[in-house]
């Protein structure tokens, strides 16, 4: 065999080695325990800290309360000179005792922006289905944006990096 062959087979070998070690981490990395239930609710059967059974928030439910009402924004700007969609600016403040406002609601095909203000500590908070996540500092507003397309129930909640140990969540509902 010639020494080009070598260095061939030996490049093809640490190409596969590499593919098949990134593939075990993000199978490891995966969240296990997510399932879909009826109704179109995916929801986690174990926790973060890896105990078996318990129940968290379901991150997205194709469901909308009846009688759900639109939140008023603290701003709303037409997103066209037609009318029909606007863009609404939403403020919450985010602290140990949980989001205020804890839920908001918002009917389909308007824009939305976020702006989260920390009081206490440092957080990590998103629309985790969207795979929206802001870090706020303590003290500080940044802002979280999207458009509203798909009607449901999503969660919001302070991920990883919550001051009191524990997420916080709350409901972002979007209205057909």
């Amino acid at each position: 065999m010639t020494r080009k062959q070598t260095t061939i087979i030996i490049t093809f070998a640490v190409v596969v080695l590499v593919g098949v070690v990134i593939g075990l981490m993000v199978k490891k990395n995966a969240l296990p325990g997510v399932t879909e239930n009826s109704g179109g609710v995916y929801t986690a059967t174990s926790s973060l800290s890896g105990s078996q059974g318990a129940q968290v928030q379901p991150t997205f439910t194709n469901t909308v309360p009846q009688n759900t009402q639109p939140t008023a924004p603290a701003s709303a700007v037409n997103a066209n000179s037609s009318g029909g969609a606007k863009i609404l600016t939403f403020n919450i403040s985010i602290s140990k005792t949980g989001a205020n406002p804890g839920n908001i609601n918002v009917k389909i095909g308007n824009s939305v922006r976020i702006l989260i203000t920390s009081v206490d500590g440092d957080y990590d908070w998103g629309v985790p289905y969207l795979s929206y996540y802001q870090f706020v500092k303590k003290g500080g507003t940044e802002t979280v944006a999207f458009n509203a397309t798909l009607a449901g129930t999503y969660s919001i909640e302070c991920r990883d990096h919550c001051p009191t140990g524990t997420k916080t969540y709350g409901n972002l509902i979007v209205i057909p």
